[in-house]
């Protein structure tokens, strides 16, 4: 059964984090008579790269230095995580590169066209007018929001006839199914040579590594505390990741600003959370 999690909303400046500290604090203390050998992990994210760095500060502080209060992101979470457990993912998968490598987005960028070429210069894809450098970048950018959402790469293409853009993909239903085809290729040639992008990283932990028993027995083992903050800036499948810790008796903490939304549409899924 999952734990109750303490869930704090309000907008900006309402004092979420600061109630989010102080409940760190009041939890670090709790735990170190229960376990005065072990150092019980919490895992502890902030929506972006700024807060996280004045986030750890502040606990830090909070708890005078007597525990380690390590902040991440949830994509520097989810990047960690698949490259940590990435034999899991090799037997699972059935890969054949033993150790990954994180691609550059200017390298992913040029990776891609080369191996797209022979299909971005066919007449369909001509005829749209869009540059062949922003249409690889639409296409990289489709992968990267279908992981943080939780969609199989096979919907994409039924997404796109649908309406995603009907002037751009909708007209044509040739490009549509191009589309999914081509991220498809793209994402088994990477998994081929361990190439990680920001897209493959998201599609591997939600897809593959967190429904893997081996794993979340691991996950549990590490985490006996979720402190999330600011989580309407965060993608959807940040949610399974803490469904997965609550229902295995971790201690939970969320805030969220119901009027924040910054980030809705560009990884992030306010509703979902």
């Amino acid at each position: 059964m999952s734990s109750v999690p303490i869930w704090i909303t309000g907008s900006t400046r309402s004092g979420k984090t600061t109630r989010l500290i102080a409940e760190f604090q009041d939890w670090v203390a709790k735990k170190r008579p229960q376990t005065p050998h072990l150092v019980p992990n919490s895992l502890v994210l902030a929506a972006n790269n700024e807060n996280r760095r004045i986030l750890a500060d502040h606990l830090s502080v909070a708890v005078a230095g007597t525990y380690p209060a390590l902040v991440k992101t949830p994509l520097g979470f989810f990047t960690e995580e698949v490259t940590l457990f990435w034999p899991l993912l090799f037997e699972a998968l059935d890969l054949r590169a033993q150790f990954p490598l994180r691609l550059r987005p200017e390298t992913e960028q040029e990776l891609a066209t080369k191996l797209w070429r022979d299909i971005l210069t066919q007449p369909e894809w001509e005829e749209t007018g869009v540059s062949e450098y922003k249409l690889v970048r639409l296409i990289l950018d489709l992968l990267q929001l279908a992981g943080a959402s939780g969609t199989p790469l096979e919907a994409i293409p039924l997404i796109l006839e649908q309406g995603l853009d009907a002037q751009l993909w909708a007209a044509n239903p040739i490009l549509t199914r191009q589309i999914g085809e081509m991220l498809q290729k793209w994402q088994n040639w990477c998994l081929d040579r361990g190439l990680l992008t920001y897209g493959i990283i998201y599609n591997l932990y939600w897809r593959y590594l967190l429904p893997n028993g081996v794993y979340q027995k691991q996950l549990s083992r590490r985490y006996a505390a979720i402190f999330a903050d600011d989580v309407d800036d965060y993608p959807a499948i940040a949610k399974d990741l803490f469904i997965t810790l609550l229902d295995n008796n971790a201690t939970g903490l969320f805030t969220y600003n119901p009027h924040g939304q910054i980030r809705l549409g560009l990884n992030a899924d306010p509703e979902y959370l």
